[in-house]
């Protein structure tokens, strides 16, 4: 376990996780902070079309498991986390996120009303693959700030996109709660055993990546 350190030390330090200790255990206290970086990850007009599922029922995490090509981070890792997109959304969604305004921020009615119809025109007017689209980007802002947080708290983490959606959708009877799952992050502590960590870290150099225009 390391320390906590600088943003860009602790970016530095961490990498995709392959093997982890499976005998250590993320607090208790220190993952209640990562599930408020959940709730406080930024999305697009803050409506948060996502869901994030702990998956803690060993057996569950097996039967993943089995359709995510039997990589062990989703059973040895001390957390699981399987993040969702919405397939929809609807002018329902955004009542409730302005209603949900109204009571923290104490909006008049007028501005509530204004705004909503804003967002319902930004947002509503696209068709359904660009809404889908659009939830699964504001899903990933989430998966990043995770990661970096993650890192942060000196937790490794290991996203995997390597699943089988279908099997997924089918098995967490996902269609009809209008979820897609997108991508899992195992939270834990590195395998001393682990070789990835002793690898150099690739990345193309700042020149080819940043623009000063």
């Amino acid at each position: 376990m390391k320390t906590k350190t600088s943003p860009v030390e602790s970016l530095e330090w961490r990498y995709a996780t392959k093997k982890f200790d499976n005998t250590k255990k993320i607090s208790d206290s220190d993952f209640k902070e990562i599930l408020k970086t959940l709730q406080l990850a930024p999305s697009s007009y803050g409506l948060q079309p996502y869901e994030f599922w702990v998956i803690e029922d060993e057996t569950l995490r097996t039967e993943l498991k089995e359709r995510a090509f039997n990589q062990p981070q989703v059973t040895d890792a001390s957390h699981l986390i399987l993040f969702l997109s919405r397939t929809n959304f609807a002018v329902s969604d955004i009542d409730k996120f302005i209603e949900l305004s109204q009571q923290v921020r104490d909006i008049p009615d007028e501005q509530a009303q204004q705004y909503a119809e804003m967002m319902k025109g930004a947002v509503l007017s696209k068709s359904t693959r660009d809404i889908e689209e659009w939830t699964s980007l504001q899903t990933y802002l989430a998966i990043g700030q995770t990661l970096k947080v993650a890192a942060e708290m000196g937790i490794d983490a290991s996203p995997m996109e390597g699943f089988e959606p279908e099997k997924f959708i089918e098995h967490l009877k996902l269609e009809k709660k209008g979820l897609r799952p997108l991508a899992m992050i195992g939270l834990g502590y590195r395998s001393d055993e682990d070789a990835t960590q002793h690898m150099a870290k690739v990345r193309k150099p700042q020149h080819e990546l940043i623009k000063f225009l």
